[in-house]
């Protein structure tokens, strides 16, 4: 009974002190949760339902991340995470919702790379669906690609590859385009 007593007490302080230096670590970013539970191996450290913030404010922009699981690798210092929720923030960029099955966040580059039948809505009502995407902090961009899908009012477009920049609002689908026009839109 005093093993496991001592077991507890040497867990707690470890958790703690994990949640100080992520913190610390993260200096600007914030690392929220509710209720979740921590499986830690050698060079691995799992957090089940979690949330996790990223900003770069000289950029004007947000992320936030709500996943059933995340994994965090020490020696690439990368995150892998499933069934996420993932919303960016930008100012001069409505609102972007996406939500898919796997993901992972390269903290050095500041890229996060998503895959898995992605779906996202925007503040503006364009729904879209695709493949794979990638975020990438250094160019304030997000590239879509694989059989992507945008739907918004009174338009539909499919393609291969499409780029959203983030600070210069626009929207640019690289190859392979197809465009429906719905009723009402074309008036010339």
């Amino acid at each position: 009974m005093k093993k496991i007593f001592i077991y507890s007490i040497i867990l707690g302080c470890i958790l703690f002190l994990l949640t100080i230096f992520i913190k610390e670590r993260n200096k600007g970013e914030e690392l929220l949760n509710s209720s979740f539970n921590v499986d830690i191996k050698k060079d691995e450290l799992t957090i089940k339902g979690i949330n996790l913030t990223e900003t770069y404010p000289e950029k004007g922009i947000r992320w936030e991340l709500k996943s059933d699981e995340l994994v965090y690798n020490k020696d690439t210092n990368t995150l892998c995470f499933n069934n996420f929720h993932l919303i960016f923030y930008a100012d001069t960029y409505p609102k972007i919702e996406l939500w898919g099955t796997r993901g992972e966040y390269i903290k050095d580059e500041g890229r996060l790379l998503l895959s898995k039948d992605l779906k996202a809505v925007s503040e503006d009502g364009y729904r879209l669906l695709c493949k794979n995407a990638e975020f990438r902090a250094d160019s304030n961009m997000i590239r879509l690609w694989g059989d992507v899908k945008l739907i918004g009012p009174n338009i539909r477009l499919t393609g291969e590859d499409l780029i959203i920049h983030l600070k210069r609002e626009i929207d640019l689908f690289l190859y392979n385009v197809k465009a429906h026009i719905l009723k009402g839109l074309l008036s010339i």
